[in-house]
């Protein structure tokens, strides 16, 4: 049974005052400041029980829950219902947005067309601008719906921000070269198989990295690799970006194994923990939360039509998963995903563990296939012709003060002269860039 039908579960036995403080934290998903009202004062009795507070008597939410222990909604329980609208009519207060939230279901069509009779009233009456009757089903439908734009809207912008950031650090951090010098290798996953490496190039060759990660290749995921300084987080980020994907972005070294056990949802949770982008919801609300949104970030990069790359960045610096076992436990873990996948490690890294393979994928997951491919883009040192490039770009940037020394470097670059002076830093983006 899946986070969902639970909370639908938990929803449908509370009553009173218990199923206000089960939904408050869900509805905070839709306003994050909605509180509880106090029991039997002025705003409850007016038909009140969760609000967004306003200083006048209009309140941006106003919402009306009703916990009710029987089975259906009957008479009785619409009757209940009737008369808590009533009484927000007849109150001194008005909202934006009023909810009438009930934990039965939407079968009775009957009692749910005099319920919206009455909420069509308040609009009427300029009670409230809009309405909503939500029966827990469409409730938790509402909420799903929610979840998923927040989880890819603060996602999507805290990838930008990050790629911002970088390119702050430096006065030409700008500055991107697609095609950059990488040679590809074939990982390929048998179950029971050791694991075996083809490699795809005889040399190292500049192409477009945006173009592999993001190609229709049989492989489940990229695994970028590169010595320090070769670009692996920036070349993971733009390539994404260039290819018109939204990025979701976490730190390998971030994702800890606080829930026990293997899955894409367990795993998809870690990235939503790492991300922490829940930290301006309160621990109540954001505890409920993040049990729900690691199921949810699942349905949005399982589907098939997902412009969402993962990346995944650092897995050396990982405890879980920068081990060869934690390979095989992340690549059953990724498995049911359709969007891109990325994952950057150290060059050293890579190749310390590699010849452990062979047994960390002795028992490779067979739920999603028992032959699995993954995919191994290496970041070479830059070439002449990409450190060229670099600077000619960062001249077209640069004053003209700027411009006469990136010229004097380029002159050295050609002569011969940057080598003798600084050896092959200049070939490794990062310090090209200092």
């Amino acid at each position: 049974m899946g986070v969902w039908e639970i909370k639908l579960g938990e929803l449908a036995v509370a009553t009173g005052r218990e199923f206000e403080r089960a939904v408050l934290p869900l509805v905070r998903l839709f306003r994050s400041d909605i509180i509880q009202a106090p029991e039997l004062q002025n705003l409850d009795r007016a038909g009140i029980d969760l609000l967004a507070w306003s200083d006048d008597h209009r309140f941006p939410w106003a919402v009306q829950c009703k916990g009710f222990k029987e089975r259906d909604l009957g008479p009785s329980q619409t009757d209940q219902i009737l008369n808590s609208i009533d009484k927000f009519r007849r109150s001194i207060f008005s909202c934006d947005q009023y909810v009438l939230l009930h934990n039965r279901t939407g079968e009775n069509r009957e009692a749910a067309n005099v319920i919206e009779e009455r909420l069509n009233c308040l609009r009427e009456e300029g009670k409230a601008r809009l309405t909503h009757l939500w029966d827990r089903q469409s409730f938790i439908r509402e909420v799903k719906r929610q979840l998923r734009t927040v989880i890819t809207d603060r996602m999507k912008d805290d990838a930008d921000h990050l790629l911002r950031e970088q390119e702050s650090l430096f006065r030409f951090g700008s500055i991107y070269l697609p095609d950059v010098p990488v040679s590809e290798k074939t990982l390929l996953l048998r179950r029971g198989e050791a694991i075996r490496m083809e490699e795809r190039d005889t040399a190292p060759s500049s192409r477009s990295v945006a173009e592999l990660i993001v190609s229709s290749v049989e492989a489940r995921w990229t695994l970028l690799i590169g010595f320090f300084g070769t670009g692996k987080t920036t070349t993971a980020l733009q390539a994404a970006r260039l290819k018109s994907h939204n990025v979701i972005y976490v730190r390998a070294e971030a994702m800890t194994d606080r829930e026990a056990g293997v899955g894409t949802n367990l795993m998809l949770g870690r990235v939503v923990d790492a991300t922490r982008m829940f930290d301006d919801f309160d621990d109540e609300t954001r505890t409920v939360i993040n049990r729900l949104a690691g199921w949810t970030l699942a349905g949005v990069l399982r589907g098939r039509d997902t412009d969402f790359a993962l990346v995944i960045d650092g897995l050396d610096e990982n405890r879980l998963y920068g081990k060869p076992d934690g390979m095989r436990r992340l690549t059953n873990e990724l498995a049911e995903l359709k969007c891109p996948v990325v994952l950057t490690t150290r060059k050293e890294h890579f190749f310390a563990f590699h010849s452990n393979f062979g047994h960390a994928f002795e028992d490779l997951s067979v739920k999603w296939g028992s032959k699995r491919n993954g995919r191994i883009l290496d970041l070479e040192l830059w070439t002449e012709r990409e450190v060229n490039a670099f600077i000619n770009a960062a001249t077209e940037l640069a004053s003209p003060g700027e411009a006469v020394f990136l010229r004097q470097f380029s002159k050295a670059v050609d002569s011969g002269a940057s080598q003798r002076l600084y050896g092959d830093l200049p070939k490794h983006p990062l310090f090209l860039q200092m």
